[in-house]
């Protein structure tokens, strides 16, 4: 069983690795209302419970009501290690870290401006499953010696819904539960939350999501 299960610290720990400099300077820690929240993607996440409070700050920069995503959890084993993991590497410089952010912006529309130098930050790191040497899935994580948070989950849009995305995540939380990790967290879209459940992740609380307004 996860060692803690409370909502407030794993968000915590979430907003933390959060906060970290992986883009320039799209994934950052930011107060609404006087509410703690993090933006990324042009998106806004606040606890449900500092919804209502956090909303006349929101409303007032001119951004809308998106609904709600779950915050997920995983207790990692190193069994996930035995999941198969041909084709998935660790980007290793600036083209390979290109390839990550253009394939976010394939999958979301979003320009995910990731640093170039992303291999170099402590603690982060992104990854790609490739397939016949083209890059078709990817994602980004940060972590520290007991806790990994997963951001950027994205598989190219022709190629979805053929288990690239399972393959790829599952190779990554393996890596991370050999390193010492001892669970996992992300933020899921109502699209990726089936995805992340068949994994093993569990819902803990349910975040408010703001996205700017339509022009």
């Amino acid at each position: 069983m996860l060692t803690s299960r409370d909502p407030t610290s794993l968000r915590t720990r979430a907003w933390d690795h959060g906060g970290r400099p992986l883009t320039s300077p799209r994934l950052v820690r930011i107060s609404l209302g006087g509410v703690p929240a993090i933006a990324t993607g042009g998106l806004v996440f606040v606890a449900e419970s500092d919804a209502d409070a956090a909303r006349p700050a929101a409303e007032e920069a001119g951004m809308t009501d998106a609904g709600v995503a779950p915050l997920m959890v995983l207790e990692l084993d190193t069994s996930l290690a035995e999941a198969p993991s041909v084709g998935v590497e660790r980007a290793v410089d600036a083209d390979c870290v290109q390839e990550v952010a253009e394939l976010i912006r394939a999958a979301f529309g979003v320009d995910a401006n990731l640093r170039a130098d992303l291999p170099d930050v402590p603690g982060a790191d992104a990854w790609l499953l490739r397939e016949d040497g083209r890059a078709i899935a990817a994602l980004v994580a940060t972590s520290d010696p007991d806790f990994v948070a997963i951001w950027s989950m994205a598989t190219l849009p022709s190629r979805r819904h053929e288990g690239h995305a399972r393959h790829l995540l599952r190779a990554v939380l393996g890596h991370y539960a050999l390193e010492g990790a001892a669970r996992a967290c992300l933020v899921a879209t109502p699209e990726g939350e089936r995805l992340y459940r068949s994994v093993g992740f569990e819902p803990v609380e349910q975040l408010r999501v703001w996205r700017p307004a339509a022009r």
